[in-house]
């Protein structure tokens, strides 16, 4: 039986604490992804909204974290979203690969 293969992987989490961006980052940093680095929050990757990301695709896919709307909560929110890196799309296209998508958010979708 042939398995269709996944060439795209999307999703993204919302959590709320009290601590900065900077902390969570190294904490989602060594438990997900073993240790490598969140930065970039220099380079306003989310325009105004302060968000850090992994420089390095992590499986083909940018990881980025960054402030949400705590919609007048006392703690903070969190937004982690995972999408396909940009050379990730033009090596899909230029190697004629079939276009298929994992979106894991709260329910897993294949199609």
């Amino acid at each position: 039986m042939k398995h269709p293969g996944v060439t795209e992987i999307y999703g993204s989490a919302a959590m709320r604490t009290h601590l900065s961006l900077e902390e969570l980052a190294e904490i989602i940093s060594k438990q997900l992804f073993g240790g490598i680095p969140f930065g970039g929050k220099d380079r306003s990757i989310w325009e105004e909204i302060p968000a850090v990301y992994i420089e390095t695709p992590v499986l083909g896919s940018l990881v980025i974290l960054g402030e949400g709307n705590n919609q007048g909560a006392p703690s903070k929110c969190y937004i982690l979203d995972v999408s396909p890196w940009e050379n990730f799309h033009r090596y899909i296209y230029r190697n004629k690969i079939s276009h298929r998508r994992f979106i894991q958010d709260n329910y897993p979708i294949i199609y």
